[in-house]
């Protein structure tokens, strides 16, 4: 349990500061493992780090993921997409996300 807590807290700090690649890896060993309740906060998560890199391509794939998993985005999560899309210089993506809310 202090492992995986110690594993959630590692791919936080890589999203912080847009580590894509690295936070990548620890998703991908989290994902199997996380109990289905910490699915979205995962998700989320790896979104924030597409955010923070100005990477919205991934930013959609995770999303895509996050759906095809049956778990359902939150206002964190389409804030996180918009902030992805306008850090790129994206108007039109980041109104469709916000779209979305509406």
């Amino acid at each position: 349990r202090r492992r995986q807590f110690s594993t959630l807290s590692t791919l936080n700090a890589f999203a912080e500061t847009g580590s894509v690649d690295e936070a990548r890896e620890v998703f991908l060993q989290l994902e199997a493992t996380v109990p289905p309740k910490k699915f979205r906060m995962l998700f989320n998560t790896m979104i924030k780090a597409c955010a923070k890199a100005g990477n919205p391509a991934e930013a959609m794939h995770y999303h895509g993921l996050m759906l095809a998993a049956g778990v359902s985005p939150n206002l964190e999560t389409f804030g996180k997409l918009m902030e992805a899309a306008a850090k790129a210089g994206d108007v039109t993506m980041a109104k469709r996300w916000l779209g979305e809310l509406q």
